[in-house]
């Protein structure tokens, strides 16, 4: 039988109580980060399809199609542009609209999951 170690900070209670002042209180421990971005990935329902997609692997088109090739290049620019500066009040959405197979659904879960390791909580919808 295996067993989860336990953090020896909190003893597994996420919690670490602190004295400042002569007046106790308690902190969160670190060990609450360690597997956020896992957890909220997780929890955030991507399809298996689209599980490893990433700004990484998005393919564009090569240069036999070089319209194609230039607008998807600017948008994945985009997209990687949007997640760097998210949260922005400015711009709080992305609308993504094109034909089938051309690849929205991958760039919609790569910004996804991007933005979920900024330890953000996200819900894949289609």
């Amino acid at each position: 039988m295996a067993t989860e170690a336990v953090c020896a900070k909190c003893g597994g209670t996420g919690w670490i109580i602190v004295e400042r002042a002569n007046v106790s209180g308690a902190e969160p421990c670190d060990c609450r980060a360690q597997g956020r971005a896992e957890r909220l990935e997780d929890r955030a329902q991507i399809p298996p399809l689209y599980r490893h997609a990433s700004f990484d692997n998005f393919v564009v088109p090569g240069p036999d199609n070089p319209i194609a090739r230039r607008e998807l290049t600017n948008v994945l620019l985009a997209m990687k542009n949007y997640v760097r500066d998210f949260p922005n009040p400015a711009r709080p959405g992305l609308l993504l609209i094109g034909e089938p197979g051309t690849g929205k659904s991958h760039l919609a879960v790569a910004a996804l999951r991007k933005i979920v390791e900024k330890g953000l909580e996200c819900l894949f919808c289609n």
